[in-house]
């Protein structure tokens, strides 16, 4: 892991980066440890994700914090 990586802005990136691979169309998350269980993870990664768009982002982040933010909410 490289220096950058190690700093809050780099540690953000990582983060909403592992969000948007791991999002579903459905707006749940996903990984190959938990599966899909409840929703705080996606109540989680809305405000993760638009902490870090507020900050500016990406198309894939503003994609993955509309699914989970519709997956939360629901």
């Amino acid at each position: 892991m490289g220096l950058e990586e190690q700093t809050p802005a780099g540690l953000a990136a990582r983060l909403t980066g592992w969000l948007c691979d791991r999002v579903l169309a459905t707006g749940r998350l996903t990984d190959p440890v938990h599966g899909e269980h409840g929703t705080y993870a996606e109540g989680f990664a809305s405000l993760a994700l638009a902490l870090q768009l507020a900050r500016g982002g990406t198309p894939a982040m503003e994609e993955a914090l509309r699914l989970t933010l519709r997956h939360s909410l629901s």
